[in-house]
């Protein structure tokens, strides 16, 4: 597989899937260092795939947590800005870090560019409705 990945990097449409794919071999070794260093590069060779990015803010997630996330998520979103899933996730990080304004505005803006995204309008409305209560205490 790791031959397969490499092959890829010599072609330029194929080198962010080839770069993604050694980041993910890294990860499944727990090479937690060689999957940031792999998906900066393939950031910096690849701007215009979002692939990296997405990769590399679900893996700052983990051992990082969400601060780390919300920032490789606003990065993320500075290069891809109608991604609603992204906007749904910075929510959930932002949340986490106590920004309860900042997740409210990404759930709206995830659910502008995705009306029917359910799970933004499910969590948006659990967030006012702990808003409200908290106001009304």
């Amino acid at each position: 597989m790791e031959q397969i990945a490499t092959s890829l990097l010599s072609d330029r449409h194929l080198c962010g899937q080839g770069l993604l794919t050694l980041a993910r071999l890294a990860g499944r070794r727990g090479d937690v260092a060689a999957v940031g260093a792999i998906l900066g590069q393939a950031i910096e060779q690849c701007p215009d795939d979002a692939g990296p990015l997405r990769e590399l803010a679900a893996w700052l997630w983990q051992p990082a947590g969400p601060a780390d996330a919300a920032t490789g998520l606003v990065e993320l979103l500075r290069r891809d800005p109608d991604d609603a899933v992204a906007r749904f996730n910075l929510a959930i990080a932002v949340l986490q870090l106590g920004r309860v304004e900042a997740a409210v505005g990404a759930l709206r803006r995830a659910i502008r560019l995705r009306p029917h995204y359910d799970d933004a309008k499910s969590l948006l409305a659990a967030v006012e409705a702990a808003l409200a209560r908290e106001k009304a205490a």
